[in-house]
């Protein structure tokens, strides 16, 4: 003991001058002797990743922290070991505390385990077998000590744990203790960032700090009189730390400049609390200034990420620039040196040959996706322009060519690999990749350069999957197509959900009938719209011959070859197992239309109401023959639907969208939907010469969910009460695929046929668009409004409202519109 108060009596003055201010400021450790231990010694082994050993660091701020104590005023503080010390046991180190009578041991560590952690962890003696702490002193001392360690290192996170609980027997260095006695591991010296901190002087003097502040704290011994400031100097790009940074701090006009042990770290241990202005200072960089008001007895942090001086720039393209052998399957992505301004990179964007694509940022904005929505062409060169006026967060001027000056474009030049003529290559998708609002019926189509081997077309090998990881059944159909390409059309077996994103992976274990597989699997996706209707397949083709008339002696077919022109069932073309198809030979003398009408249609094609949709799958053979449907009106003749070109070949599902699609005026009608619609046959046209086969399966019909009526008995009685029904979807937005909403009301049965007025009001009540004006009849009815005003202009977002008067009375509901 003498011998410690011996070197403190030859330091004398200094200590003193060092130490009054803290003295002065009414701390008081006085009555309180303390042993510190630097944890290991010379022969210890232990290093961070460039071989900074773990008892320097310990030793370091061990004399820190002895020295903070002793300021405080405690009778006396004696160390374990002195620099330069041989190695103890552990015992020893335990008796010298025993010896000298102290009345608290503490021992310095830190960590070391993956390399990847970074935590504070403060260690109690535990009794084993009787799960508590030997010494409940010290676990207090625990709970105040790694939280503010915690807080002076800014690790991930704080722990106390028993010596037990962490090794499984007690640790020597506490075991023989006569007097409360913890361990702390301050952070772990084989984190490489945290090694690099670690050989920072302040860095271990805020630890140093922390371990005197828990002291104070304990022992009830004042607060700290200053106040400590630290930070790190990042750059603002790679958010890496900063070196030779100068960090001035005013008014004391003091500069701290950040080592060379590359972790941006300054330090000011002892301020006095006020506001403080930091100016921060490095070659290369933008200065910048801030602020600070430093609060006592607390750490106080600021960082700072500097802005480069160097123009942003683009410093990796994939492809390469010149690369020759591109996937057309892929991706193009550029990374920029920093963040860039997102919407003047997409107005710099240039694409040549144009084609469509996704833009998607990553990493803070450094890094840009293209992602083509379509399959690029084999062979074909390609140009990628970001041009000048492409800016980044701090609305500099982009330097594309690298020469360190900004104003000049970046260019990415490539080209994809050839079509291989031997291995069948997936050519293009409909619909195309993050396509929305799809049709819950639709079919997919997938077009590749050969035909395939038929038994590899399963559901292992092209994955559909929806809104879970198990692959959906589906139906697969493939057509030869010129010049010796094939079509797939692909179906789930069961419809698709409303607003499900599906993924379609059409893997590499596709081959040709050589056993040759595609060169590259190819994963797309595709967002089923909201429509908001009951989806049914409805057979009308079990028995052709009752339900459908003959084209051939139809007064309405013309310019046909009646020998030729052919309307029954099928065989060996289907798009789902087991459902009939019906085949529809043509040939035209001259230009005219193949008539096939509905002798006795379906119940449930007969009362087709606004919003509804009535459609029929076709294996299209690319004729640009032309496909209509056409109905009976209950109010007069027939309507007819608009023509769809055969364009396509493979499966296909025409529909028609009764009150929303064109209607025109055919035999006796008015070009009008006056009311239910029955659908009366359909119609094919062509020019003469053309002749051909079209394959027809599974009519489809989208109901409108019924409004709910009361029932008596087994019929449906008009509705009692007046309803207007919240519309759906609500809120709208197109850019979820939506393409409308529906609106539902009643008319009571005691109404009687009634006057009825459905329109659409903004915030200022003025009407935008008038949906419904006539008389109606009792019962439930249905509108579908596509969200355009009466010029059929998008309508902006906010809020609107639809009102409904039958007769003389009106309800209003609101809308709410996205975008």
């Amino acid at each position: 003991m003498r011998s410690v108060f011996g070197k403190l009596r030859r330091f004398w003055p200094v200590a003193f001058l060092l130490f009054w201010p803290v003295l002065a400021s009414g701390q008081n450790l006085s009555g309180v002797s303390i042993c510190l231990d630097p944890g290991h010694g010379p022969g210890n082994q232990n290093q961070g990743p460039t071989g900074l050993h773990e008892y320097v660091i310990n030793m370091k701020v061990t004399r820190m922290a002895w020295r903070y104590l002793l300021s405080a005023g405690a009778d006396t503080v004696i160390l374990t070991r002195q620099e330069g010390d041989p190695d103890i046991s552990l015992y020893q180190r335990d008796q010298i505390a025993n010896n000298a009578g102290v009345d608290w041991f503490h021992s310095i560590h830190h960590n070391a385990f993956n390399g990847s952690s970074r935590y504070t962890m403060v260690l109690y003696q535990e009794i084993i077998g009787e799960n508590r702490p030997r010494w409940p002193e010290a676990y207090d001392m625990c709970m105040i000590m790694a939280p503010e360690i915690y807080r002076g290192l800014r690790t991930s996170a704080w722990y106390v744990r028993s010596d037990y609980d962490i090794r499984g027997f007690n640790f020597g260095v506490l075991k023989y203790l006569t007097m409360p006695g913890e361990l702390s591991e301050g952070t772990f010296h084989d984190h490489p960032v945290e090694e690099r901190k670690l050989r920072n002087p302040q860095f271990l003097e805020f630890e140093a700090i922390a371990i005197y502040h828990s002291f104070l704290k304990y022992f009830d011994a004042g607060s700290m009189p200053f106040a400590p400031l630290g930070g790190i100097v990042y750059d603002s790009d790679s958010h890496q730390p900063v070196d030779s940074a100068r960090v001035h701090l005013l008014p004391v006009d003091t500069v701290y400049t950040t080592d060379g042990n590359h972790n941006g770290f300054y330090g000011f241990p002892k301020l006095v609390p006020g506001e403080y202005v930091l100016r921060v200072e490095a070659e290369g960089y933008l200065t910048q200034s801030d602020t600070i008001q430093i609060q006592a007895d607390r750490f106080n942090f600021r960082d700072f990420y500097l802005v480069s001086t160097v123009p942003p720039g683009v410093t990796q393209s994939f492809p390469d620039s010149g690369q020759q052998d591109v996937s057309p399957y892929g991706f193009i992505g550029i990374v920029f040196n920093r963040p860039m301004n997102v919407p003047s990179v997409k107005h710099a964007l240039h694409v040549e040959p144009e084609f469509p694509y996704v833009l998607q940022w990553l990493d803070n904005n450094t890094k840009l996706k293209i992602d083509p929505l379509t399959i690029l062409e084999f062979g074909r060169s390609y140009r990628v322009v970001i041009d000048s006026s492409a800016r980044d967060i701090y609305d500099r001027q982009l330097d594309g060519n690298g020469d360190g000056q900004g104003g000049d474009p970046f260019v990415l030049e490539f080209r994809t690999r050839g079509l291989d003529p031997a291995r069948p290559e997936i050519l293009a998708t409909d619909p195309i990749d993050y396509a929305t609002g799809i049709f819950p019926g639709d079919v997919v189509q997938v077009r590749v350069s050969k035909p395939l081997d038929v038994a590899t077309l399963t559901k292992d090998n092209l994955i559909l999957r929806g809104g879970s990881r198990r692959a959906l059944d589906i139906f697969v159909h493939q057509a030869v197509v010129p010049p010796g390409h094939a079509v797939l059309s692909i179906l789930p077996q069961n419809f698709y959900s409303y607003s499900q994103t599906y993924v379609l992976n059409l893997t590499s274990n596709l081959k040709d009938s050589l056993g040759n597989r595609i060169t590259q699997s190819y994963i797309f996706r595709y967002t089923t719209g909201n429509w908001g209707l009951n989806l049914s397949l409805v057979n009308a083709f079990e028995d052709s011959a009752a339900r459908w008339g003959d084209p051939a002696t139809s007064p309405r077919s013309s310019g046909i070859d009646a020998n030729a022109v052919r309307f029954t069932l099928a065989s060996g073309e289907s798009l789902r197992a087991g459902r009939p198809v019906a085949e529809l030979r043509y040939s035209f003398l001259a230009d005219g239309i193949v008539d096939v009408p509905f002798l006795v249609p379906p119940d449930t094609l007969q009362h087709i109401r606004s919003g509804e949709i009535v459609g029929v799958y076709v294996l299209g053979d690319s004729s640009l023959t032309r496909l209509r449907f056409y109905f009976a009106d209950s109010s007069d003749g027939l309507e007819a639907g608009p023509w769809t070109t055969v364009d396509w070949q493979g499966w296909k599902l025409v529909r028609f969208t009764a009150g929303e699609d064109s209607l025109f005026a055919y035999e006796g009608g008015n070009g009008r939907m006056d009311g239910p619609l029955s659908l009366a046959g359909f119609q094919l046209a062509g020019d003469a010469g053309q002749s051909g086969t079209l394959f027809v399966s599974d009519w489809l019909y989208a109901s409108q969910p019924q409004v709910r009526v009361v029932q008596t008995g087994k019929a449906e009685a008009p509705p009692k009460e007046h309803v207007l029904v919240q519309s759906f979807p609500n809120p709208f937005s197109r850019k979820m695929g939506q393409a409308g909403v529906f609106i539902a009301y009643t008319i009571p049965g005691s109404y009687g046929p009634s006057e009825v007025s459905l329109a659409i009001y903004n915030m200022l009540g003025q009407k935008v668009a008038e949906l419904v004006r006539g008389v109606q009849e009792p019962g439930s009815h249905r509108v579908f409004w596509n969200v355009l005003d009466e010029a059929q202009q998008n309508l902006p977002a906010g809020v609107y409202f639809y009102r409904l008067q039958v007769g003389s009375e009106v309800q209003t509901h609101r809308i709410v519109i996205l975008n």
